[in-house]
């Protein structure tokens, strides 16, 4: 479903920024 599948973006950019954070 669209609502699934924009969660898991959402989920997913969070992520990345975490990790992006992690690395600096």
């Amino acid at each position: 479903t669209g609502i699934s599948k924009s969660m898991a973006q959402q989920v997913r950019e969070s992520c990345l920024a975490f990790l992006v954070k992690e690395l600096e």
